[in-house]
């Protein structure tokens, strides 16, 4: 690294890292994000003790009284079960109970058919037998969830009974069939629930918005500078290449810094934060995080940065003004963007070969690969061929992106083409 490189690197990185925008995202970035994700989770805890009402037309006469019983006895709060006789004019009381809930006095009604009882002895579909809910909110998953849950367990104990069995028998049963979920470890296997799953997708998350904020403002920079010529005044006493180099190091180091920031506060947020969100909504949300796993974050961050801030760095050497750079920079963000969207289903399954493929591409590589080790560590040669798959694509990225620059910053009045740019791989 040369002196010249070094002088360029300090500008950028002191240049960045003074900047007040840069002082407060650094510390209330996380809390921001964490609110994000926090309070969708508090919201639906506080709005799941809204009690919600729901009448219930019970044509068998016969399965209101267990369904109501089955309801209070697995605690599904929230929901209030009332019986509404129809009387000898059914449909008149089904048009009563529709008004109340368009009038948002009554959040829906059930009806269950005098058929539900009956033996199924038919291949085909019996729609008779079927059950209908009617809701004000059809999206309130969780309501319909309560209902169907409450029912089934009416129906079966109901059909045991007629067959001479006993339901507390069958209840017992079912009892003895739970399930507890470890994931296995080199020391201990530790119990296992959704934290890991909401720490893979977070870290996920930081390092999709890092690369692509972090991207985004090389290439800004670079505009800036080439518009204002101030870029004529600076190539003139250094290579454009030290120039490029100092550049992406200096930001990039300021994001280092922050970054470094944001993993601390995510590790006190999964030791600490995470337990009493979980006190509060109830479940057994818990994280535990290794040391290393701070150490792959910065090292992600540093490569994938390294990556997609070079690349940006040469297209925004091939416009004057920000506007020009959006189409030709979208393939660019499109190459962030696609791990993101497949994180999900990485997590879900790290070790497929699908999943094994697209964390070993080296665009793909920060995000995917962190989410497979917070998922179900690979072995380490995949880690370590990540990595090197990492470096010797960005010293091809940089040798593309240093003759683009090289000839783009002092290029005006072109519109960008292919053509174009073949030129200038030619010219350096």
């Amino acid at each position: 690294m040369t002196k010249k490189v070094l002088i360029v690197l300090k500008h950028e990185f002191m240049q960045k890292v003074k900047a007040k925008s840069y002082q407060i995202l650094t510390l209330i970035g996380p809390i921001l994000l964490a609110l994000i994700f926090a309070i969708p989770i508090l919201f639906g805890t506080l709005t799941s003790h809204d009690t919600r009402t729901i009448a219930v037309i019970d044509e068998t006469h016969q399965l209101f009284a267990p369904m109501s019983s089955a309801h209070d006895n697995a605690g599904r709060s929230g929901v209030e079960l009332s019986e509404v006789h129809t009387g000898a004019n059914e449909a008149a009381t089904i048009d009563s109970l529709k008004k109340l809930v368009l009038a948002k006095s009554l959040n829906g009604y059930f009806i269950i058919p005098a058929a539900a009882l009956a033996n199924d002895t038919s291949t085909q579909r019996d729609t008779t037998r079927i059950a209908t809910l009617h809701l004000s909110n059809a999206n309130d998953m969780s309501l319909q969830e309560k209902i169907k849950g409450s029912y089934s367990t009416a129906l079966t104990t109901l059909k045991l009974r007629t067959l001479g069995y006993d339901p507390t028998l069958f209840q017992r049963i079912q009892k003895s069939a739970s399930i507890e979920t470890f994931k296995v470890d080199t020391k201990s296997d530790a119990k296992a629930n959704a934290g890991s799953f909401v720490l893979a997708y977070v870290s996920g998350f930081f390092l999709y918005m890092a690369m692509l904020l972090y991207g985004m403002a090389i290439m800004r920079s670079v505009i800036e500078e080439k518009s204002s010529r101030v870029m004529e005044i600076v190539v003139s006493s250094i290579d454009p290449y030290d120039l490029l180099v100092g550049k992406v190091l200096g930001v990039g180091l300021a994001g280092l810094l922050q970054m470094s920031v944001w993993a601390i506060i995510m590790g006190l947020a999964a030791t600490v934060g995470v337990s009493q969100i979980s006190s509060m909504t109830g479940g057994g949300l818990e994280m535990h995080v290794s040391p290393f796993v701070f150490v792959y974050f910065i090292l992600y961050f540093g490569f994938g940065y390294l990556l997609y801030a070079t690349l940006y760095a040469a297209v925004g050497a091939t416009a004057e003004q920000e506007s020009d750079v959006q189409q030709i920079s979208m393939p660019i963000t499109f190459l962030i963007v696609i791990p993101f969207l497949t994180l999900t289903t990485v997590i879900q399954s790290p070790s497929s070969p699908l999943s094994i493929v697209l964390s070993l591409i080296p665009f793909f590589s920060p995000i995917l690969m962190m989410g497979r080790i917070l998922s179900e560590t690979p072995p380490l040669w995949e880690i370590l061929l990540s990595f090197v798959l990492m470096a010797l694509t960005f010293m091809g990225v940089l040798w593309l992106a240093a003759r683009i620059y090289r000839v783009g910053i002092l290029m005006y009045g072109k519109r960008f083409s292919l053509s174009e740019v073949v030129k200038w791989l030619k010219y350096s």
